[in-house]
């Protein structure tokens, strides 16, 4: 199956747009995540806000972002003063400069994304990959997007660009702030630690040699259990029951009148009966035209 780009733009330096499309360079699929169920009865469980000074259930009409500041103290800050600091998403990834390659350490690269050649932009994205080959360097620009801006290098990999999001100078911890103590090292401790690192070399990282055994054994087990029927099927009603008194709790209901202000999505039953109001037979308005039109021809 053909990857499927996530967003599109264009790389830009200096005057020249290569217009560029983004592709991840993880694959979903790969990795086995789980959901919470109920175990008595399958059913996924949701999640629900609860404040425990009110003791209820909070929606989330109701919910604002806070800071902490110290324990339990919090400056709260509301969506439309978020929105206010965000940064506008552009299309363009800026080039700035370009580097040596070995100047960017690997502690800064978080993110990773592909970039391919858009539309009538196969030309300029050829000539920028030959010539990044060329100088060995790699570019470093910015790119904003979804209200955040981000450093990133644009470097060739082969026949095309990755593009590596990086974390900003002040998220990456300095090594000299770890607790190592530096101990004298003898001439034949280092002969020993060379000859072992010589013994264990290779030529070259070979990604395909490591897979991930506890994933592996992971699918075995959930391909057993299927094989074997132990699959919990979550019923469309299971999402509602008779509490404690004879109250009916129904979270998604409750998830969906809070997304919604309040107003339940569910509707009224005597909302049906006004319905039916509309059935009057027209003849009864249209007799006096139809007389009319009899007084005309008369």
């Amino acid at each position: 199956m053909s990857a499927r780009a996530i967003s599109s733009g264009s790389l830009s330096f200096g005057l020249v747009n290569v217009p560029v499309k983004l592709y991840a360079t993880t694959n979903a699929s790969a990795r086995v995540s789980f959901h919470w169920l109920h175990e008595a009865c399958g059913s996924r469980v949701r999640t629900q806000y609860y404040c425990p000074k009110d003791d209820k259930a909070v929606g989330h009409d109701e919910l604002v972002r806070g800071y902490e500041i110290s324990k339990g103290h919090y400056v709260p800050v509301h969506e439309e003063e978020l929105a206010s600091v965000k940064a506008a998403s552009r299309d363009s990834i800026d080039i700035l400069e370009f580097v040596p390659t070995d100047t960017v350490d690997v502690l800064y690269l978080d993110h990773s994304y592909y970039l391919a050649p858009d539309k009538r932009g196969a030309k300029a994205y050829a000539v920028l990959v030959e010539a990044m080959r060329r100088s060995g360097r790699i570019a470093v620009a910015r790119y904003a997007a979804r209200g955040k801006e981000h450093v990133v290098t644009v470097r060739v990999d082969g026949e095309v660009l990755v593009m590596h999001q990086l974390r900003f100078a002040d998220e990456v911890r300095a090594p000299d702030e770890l607790p190592v103590e530096h101990e004298s090292v003898s001439q034949r401790e280092l002969a020993l630690a060379l000859q072992l690192i010589e013994q264990t070399s290779a030529d070259a990282f070979e990604p395909s040699a490591h897979t991930d055994e506890v994933r592996a054994r992971t699918k075995q087990l959930l391909a057993r259990k299927r094989a074997a029927g132990e699959v919990a099927v979550e019923e469309p009603e299971a999402a509602t029951r008779a509490g404690a008194g004879g109250k009916v709790i129904d979270l998604m209901e409750a998830l969906k009148a809070s997304l919604a202000g309040g107003k339940t999505s569910r509707p009224a039953p005597t909302r049906r009966k006004p319905a039916a109001t509309p059935r009057r037979k027209p003849a009864r308005a249209a007799g006096p035209r139809r007389g009319r039109r009899k007084a005309a021809r008369g």
